[in-house]
């Protein structure tokens, strides 16, 4: 028997040892600790919304070479049989001709039309680069968020410690008769609150991380670790007149808007264009009798003028869509401003409310809380003026931490209007090093 044990004891060991058995028998590992730069990197290269924007981008760089191409040659044969009433000496012979054509268009419409589709390549581009940022400002947004929700968990970690030691004073205070029955129930009443408000915070942080692994393109069951708990949100090191001018310089939206200008400029250029003529060459051999009888050389010309009002109405359905591009293009400039402003303000205000209640309010509500506690245990003060300077101290803190949500979601926005990386987290040019620039117009040595 003891043998028996024996073998099979060995028999596990070297069936764990082997890697197949070893892999299934390893415990689940704990997700690490969340890294800002990683998710990004994730996000950028595997959000599926960006993957769409990626490919209309990657379409639209094969179409402007088609357009500079002519178009195809054309090849006819005509066959006509002598018919049997003609002299009997052809009867039964036949003509073949022979053509080949090519249509050239008039008035540079070819390289007018490539122009206008490589401005497509560049907008498309832009409007990557702009869904880029927004994927980018999402997985920010997220994950202060997620960082300042589990702070709020420790402060409400921390009230319950606090309030459990209030449980043990107030049943020794009933055991030897100096407290009341009603002061333990109203301590497991606050107990039972701050539990429900972390049940709330946890589903919170887990919607959060939900969210994240949507951003990077992640099955919703994957596990991910938290934030670095020490971390502080941040300051911008930029003026407020240095971020108007990167703004208009480098937000995607705007670049895309003036290139929307320029193609818009170039599809009037190739409007007034289109009533030029266009030209056929064409070369015919005709045979008969299987000798060749005669070869032709012709050119057909279009007559535009003929109807001419159409290219009059193509004329003036450019001009009007220039007017409309034109109108965008400053429209989009002072939406920009307007969010890059409110942005600013509503940062300023979230950091100074934030700085004041941590500073200044929650210091004194801490000494406040102390002294009340140390005379409540002396019996000097009655147990509802301990809840309410707890409960007091707690709603400073979480609103301390509401505020640092308002001014993250508001740095975000700044930083997404301003359209590239202002937050020392990500690196400076994240949205531009995985884009070569050779990359973005795929005509451009052309």
């Amino acid at each position: 028997m003891r043998f028996a044990l024996v073998v099979i004891a060995l028999l596990v060991q070297v069936m764990l040892a082997h890697p197949v058995f070893a892999s299934e028998a390893e415990t689940k590992e704990t997700p690490g600790e969340l890294s800002l730069v990683s998710l990004i990197d994730r996000a950028v290269s595997d959000n599926s919304e960006l993957v769409v924007l990626k490919k209309n981008w990657e379409k639209a760089k094969y179409i402007a070479p088609q357009l500079k191409e002519l178009p195809d040659p054309e090849f006819g044969l005509v066959y006509s049989p002598v018919p049997s009433f003609a002299n009997p000496e052809y009867v039964g012979q036949a003509t073949y001709v022979y053509n080949i054509s090519q249509m050239i268009p008039g008035g540079g419409k070819l390289k007018l039309m490539s122009e206008v589709a490589g401005h497509d390549v560049l907008i498309e581009y832009e409007n990557y680069r702009e869904g880029m940022r927004e994927v980018i400002s999402q997985v920010k947004l997220a994950y202060y968020q997620l960082l300042f929700v589990n702070k709020a968990i420790s402060i409400l970690d921390r009230h319950m410690d606090l309030v459990r030691q209030m449980i043990r004073i107030n049943r020794i205070n009933y055991t030897t008769g100096k407290g009341i029955q009603p002061d333990l129930l109203q301590a497991d009443v606050e107990l039972s609150r701050l539990k429900n408000e972390r049940i709330t915070l946890e589903e919170k942080t887990r919607s959060l991380k939900l969210w994240l692994n949507t951003l990077t393109n992640q099955p919703p069951e994957n596990e991910i670790g938290d934030p670095a708990p020490d971390q502080t949100l941040p300051d911008i090191a930029y003026s407020r007149d240095e971020l108007k001018k990167l703004a208009l310089a480098n937000r995607p939206f705007i670049l895309a808007a003036d290139l929307s200008i320029k193609k818009s400029q170039t599809a009037l250029e190739l409007a007034k264009a289109r009533d030029n003529p266009d030209f056929s060459l064409m070369l015919s051999n005709m045979y008969f009798n299987r000798g060749m009888m005669d070869v032709e050389i012709g050119v057909t010309m279009s007559l535009p003028f003929v109807f001419h009002q159409k290219y009059d109405y193509s004329v003036k359905e450019a001009e009007s869509q220039l007017e409309a591009a034109r109108a965008s293009y400053d429209s989009t400039k002072v939406m920009t401003l307007q969010m890059l402003n409110e942005s600013l303000i509503q940062a300023e205000a979230s950091k100074r409310h934030a700085d004041f209640i941590r500073d200044t309010i929650i210091p004194q509500s801490r000494t406040l809380l102390d002294s009340v506690m140390a005379n409540y245990r002396t019996g000097k003060l009655d147990f509802n003026t301990v809840i309410t300077n707890q409960q007091a101290l707690l709603n400073f803190e979480l609103e301390d931490i509401s505020s640092r949500i308002e001014r993250v979601q508001a740095l975000v926005s700044a930083e997404y209007a301003v359209g590239q990386a202002i937050l020392p987290e990500e690196k400076p040019d994240a949205d531009t090093t995985i884009i070569k620039k050779s990359e973005v117009n795929h005509d451009e040595k052309k």
